[in-house]
C-alpha cells in the first residue's frame, strides 16, 4: 500500500488479479507482455496482453490487447483491442477496436471500431465506426459510420453515414447520409 513507484517487467502471468507473478504489486507494474488465465490487473502494458476473461489496466496500453470478455483501461490505447463483450477506455484510442457488444471511449478515437451492438466515442471521432445497432460520436466526426439502426454525430460530421433507419448530425454535415430518415 505504501509503494508508489512504477515498476517495469518484461513478462507477467496471472490466474486472477493479485494471484500471479506480480502478486499484490500488480497495480504498480507496467508489463511488456501479460498473460492472464482468467484476468489480470496492472498499471499498463507496452507490447501485448492476453486474457481468458478480462484485462484491467490503470494506465496506458499499447499494441495488442485480447480478452475473452472485457478490456477496461484507465489510460490511452494504441494498437489493436479485442473483447468478446466490451472495450471500455477512459482516454484516447488510436487504432482498432473490436467488440462483440460495445466499444465505449471517454475521449478521442482515431481508427476503426467494429461492434455487434454499439460504438460510442465521447470525444472526436476520426475513422470508421461499424455497429449492428448504433454509432455515436458525441463531439465532431470525420470518416464513415454504418449501422443497422442509427448513426449520430452530435456536432459536425465530415464523411458518410449509412443506417438501416436514421442518420443524425446535429450541427453541420459535409458529406452523405443514406437511410430511411436523414437529419
Amino acid at each position: 500500500q505504501n509503494i508508489t513507484d512504477t515498476l517495469y517487467r518484461k513478462f507477467q502471468a496471472s490466474v486472477l488479479p493479485y494471484i500471479g507473478t506480480n502478486g499484490k504489486m500488480g497495480m504498480n507494474v507496467i508489463n511488456d507482455y501479460s498473460f492472464n488465465l482468467f484476468g489480470g490487473y496492472s498499471l499498463g502494458v507496452r507490447k501485448a496482453e492476453l486474457s481468458g476473461m478480462f484485462n484491467l489496466n490503470r494506465g496506458d496500453v499499447e499494441f495488442v490487447d485480447l480478452a475473452g470478455f472485457v478490456n477496461l483501461y484507465g489510460g490511452k490505447v494504441i494498437g489493436v483491442q479485442m473483447a468478446g463483450f466490451t472495450n471500455l477506455v477512459r482516454r484516447d484510442v488510436d487504432g482498432y477496436q473490436f467488440a462483440g457488444f460495445v466499444n465505449l471511449d471517454w475521449e478521442n478515437f482515431e481508427g476503426v471500431q467494429l461492434a455487434g451492438f454499439v460504438n460510442t466515442v465521447r470525444g472526436t471521432t476520426k475513422g470508421v465506426q461499424i455497429a449492428g445497432f448504433v454509432n455515436t460520436a458525441v463531439d465532431t466526426a470525420k470518416g464513415f459510420q454504418m449501422s443497422g439502426f442509427c448513426n449520430v454525430a452530435n456536432k459536425s460530421m465530415t464523411g458518410t453515414q449509412i443506417a438501416g433507419f436514421c442518420n443524425v448530425t446535429i450541427d453541420t454535415l459535409y458529406g452523405t447520409q443514406i437511410g430511411f430518415v436523414n437529419y
